[in-house]
């Protein structure tokens, strides 16, 4: 008889900005912004609902252009699982995650990126970025710590 493990949270990294593709784009366009949850059975993107640019235009037509870039920002350490009705969210099996690495643009911002096995609740692959994409040391480990889980997920035994 197998025991079930009790699903615990093992990382979570905030601010982070999603693309549906191995790269992040230029712009905002199509982004969500939300909170990465790993536990030791799921990863998960825990979204705000609202786009990054969407967002954005927002804060500038209230307060001017220069409002869009502080005011825009957005908090995600409050985000819990209830944020997975949100538009953007994503929450899938380890199992399901094929590959992971972070790399770095032209521009010199690092990135994220997830790929999948492209099931009903994983898009085949994301890209994830703070806004200004200085996060390169966090985004390293957080994907040793991702790699790490998903061997351990795939072996439990070892554990």
């Amino acid at each position: 008889m197998h025991e079930r493990i009790p699903e615990t949270v093992v990382d979570t990294f905030d601010g982070l900005y999603m693309w549906l593709a191995a790269k992040p784009g230029m712009t905002m366009i199509g982004t969500h912004v939300g909170r990465v949850l790993l536990t030791n059975q799921r990863f998960l993107f825990l979204s705000t609902g609202t786009s990054g640019i969407a967002r954005g235009l927002l804060f500038a037509a209230a307060g001017g252009p220069l409002a869009g870039l502080t005011l825009g920002q957005t908090t995600t350490d409050q985000l819990d699982l209830s944020a997975l009705r949100n538009e953007g969210s994503l929450s899938g099996r380890l199992e399901h995650v094929t590959d992971s690495r972070v790399a770095r643009r032209w521009d010199c911002s690092s990135y994220l990126t997830v790929e999948t096995s492209g099931t009903s609740s994983l898009p085949p692959v994301c890209s994830l970025m703070t806004r200004f994409g200085q996060s390169r040391g966090r985004l390293l480990a957080f994907q040793r710590t991702l790699e790490s889980v998903r061997t351990l997920s795939a072996h439990p035994h070892r554990a």
